[in-house]
């Protein structure tokens, strides 16, 4: 059964994830603060959305995602300005985390 989204749900993600995308735009070349701003904003999304299932897909993604960035950037398809490990930022991992 699929739970009806509300307006208020609605523009509370739209925010957040115009939110993190500032913070990837303007601090990308702090990985550190980057990092950081990015974990305070999941604990911000788990204390909305925090049931079993939420934080099985963060696990998921925060593992899959980080590999299919390091295989397109061994390919080739695009880099990253500062990285830190296996041509990935160390933020890499909160990015997917609302994907």
């Amino acid at each position: 059964m699929h739970k009806k989204v509300t307006l208020n749900e609605l523009v509370l993600e739209l925010g957040l994830f115009v939110f993190v995308f500032s913070l990837i735009s303007y601090l990308y070349r702090s990985n550190v603060l980057l990092t950081l701003m990015l974990l305070f904003v999941w604990c911000i999304g788990i204390f909305f959305w925090h049931t079993r299932r939420d934080i099985t897909i963060f696990i998921v993604s925060s593992i899959l995602g980080p590999i299919a960035e390091i295989v397109a950037i061994r390919f080739g398809v695009w880099s990253y300005s500062n990285p830190v490990f296996l041509g990935i930022p160390n933020f890499i991992y909160y990015k997917f985390e609302r994907k």
